[in-house]
């Protein structure tokens, strides 16, 4: 949900700007008459908020329309603004159905032997619903069974393949290969990684330690797609899903979702484990952050606290003790002074008595070159786990083995637009294999027992 505000000279120039801006579909949340001082005129605010998707209908209709929508849809009512914006959606719609562009619903696994090209391609049959999460996890069974069984290995060539491959750390300088001399199978490979966004340096180690572990076997695509996933699988690291943490602090760069993915566990804690929950903010900065979290956490029916600093945080902390969970959003750093730092470092010392984890939000949009700055600067925090945000809005998640090849820390969950109830799934090695090898090439399904 987008929330904005707005200010004018009057409540009918406010409520047009809210209609211009935000679409005939905008919530009214708050109006006030603001202070003025002696000889100013007199103004007006006004907090109005919109959801993602009607806002994206306005901006396509917008986009399509051209012209003709500044001149002569925007100033129409609100009720014919929307009859014009309902149907352009429907007849974009009807045309990306009608040429095929919407995801298909039917797992699919592209992982097979190029060697026995008469078998016809895998696929998994699902004669009756099942969840994302089941359905990626036969997914990847399906793809190792395909190119592991497929191939007349023996014992020990099998033993080889799925032992845990050495950390990158320890690894010399990686041969330099030219890519013409490559067997197809491992330079495809290579080119799907780098094309999905995997850093270029690391494609070349991964490309030395392949050479070293099944030299031999270079040629056939099974065992190169086969090893490719069980590195994955063994070097991404997800955490437990436990519920013995009390505090949960939301820390990250502007813009990476911190609120977003804060109202997202919340509804999860509340809907899913019947748990009492209590949300506090420190983001005073954010236009709009406080009315945001209050409108949610009055559907939610939980309790919002705003603090300003610290001590006033521990104190609310010792207040809300009988809380099961206390989830804590912070403003937007992005650690450029000492001043920031300095909040940043007393946030990873709050209530040490209680069980504590802080999660640090990063967006999938963030760029590949920023990545190793942005998780270093923020190693300030003493983040435990990341939280990753709009999955959905990318192709490139092999940002996902990138951030796993610079820090240490596991995947918590991972972001999925911004439904605050269907937009959440806890992180797990199958999805981020999923997400790199797109296995079932669908994202968001609500079907999946592990969101909310």
């Amino acid at each position: 949900m987008q929330v904005k505000k707005f200010e004018a000279a009057s409540i009918i120039e406010a409520l047009q700007k809210v209609k211009i801006e935000l679409g005939p579909d905008a919530i009214i949340l708050s109006t006030q008459e603001m202070k003025r001082s002696l000889g100013s005129p007199q103004k007006y605010t006004v907090v109005a908020a919109v959801s993602e998707g009607q806002l994206r209908k306005k901006e396509m209709a917008e986009k399509k329309m051209g012209s003709f929508f500044d001149s002569k849809v925007k100033n129409q009512s609100a009720h014919k603004q929307k009859q014009f914006i309902e149907s352009v959606y429907k007849g974009v719609e009807k045309k990306a159905i009608d040429k095929n562009r919407v995801f298909t619903q039917t797992p699919y696994i592209d992982i097979i032997d190029s060697q026995d090209s008469s078998k016809p391609q895998n696929s998994v049959a699902t004669p009756e619903p099942v969840s994302s999460a089941k359905r990626v996890k036969q997914a990847v069974r399906d793809a190792f069974r395909t190119s592991l069984d497929s191939e007349l290995l023996t014992e020990n060539q099998r033993n080889a393949l799925t032992r845990s491959a050495p950390p990158l750390t320890s690894m010399t300088a990686p041969t330099v290969i030219k890519t013409p001399e490559l067997p197809e199978p491992v330079s495809k490979m290579i080119q799907r990684l780098k094309a999905c966004g995997v850093a270029p340096e690391l494609c070349q180690q991964l490309l030395s330690m392949i050479q070293q572990e099944i030299g031999p076997h270079l040629g056939r695509k099974a065992i190169v797609d086969s090893w490719f996933a069980k590195w994955i699988l063994n070097h991404t690291s997800v955490c437990e899903k436990d519920s013995q943490h009390a505090i949960e602090v939301f820390v990250g760069p502007h813009g990476s979702g911190k609120t977003t993915s804060l109202l997202k566990l919340a509804s999860h804690y509340i809907v899913q484990e019947q748990k009492d929950v209590a949300i506090i903010t420190t983001d005073l900065q954010k236009v709009g952050a406080v009315e945001q979290l209050r409108v949610f956490s009055r559907i939610l029916n939980v309790p919002l606290y705003v603090v300003r600093n610290v001590r006033d945080l521990n104190q609310k902390i010792q207040e809300l003790s009988s809380c099961d969970k206390i989830l804590i959003d912070t403003q937007g750093m992005n650690l450029g002074n000492m001043e920031e730092l300095e909040v940043m470092q007393s946030l990873s010392q709050v209530d040490s008595i209680r069980n504590k984890r802080i999660h640090l939000v990063v967006s999938a949009l963030a760029k590949s070159s920023d990545l190793g700055a942005l998780l270093k600067r923020f190693r300030v925090s003493q983040f435990n786990d990341l939280i990753v945000t709009n999955i959905d809005q990318t192709t490139q998640h092999g940002i996902l083995i990138n951030i796993q090849d610079k820090v240490q820390s596991p995947f918590h969950s991972f972001g999925i637009g911004s439904d605050i109830v269907d937009g959440f799934e806890f992180a797990s090695k199958e999805r981020v294999l999923d997400l790199v090898f797109r296995l079932t090439k669908t994202i968001g399904d609500k079907s999946n027992d592990s969101r909310i």
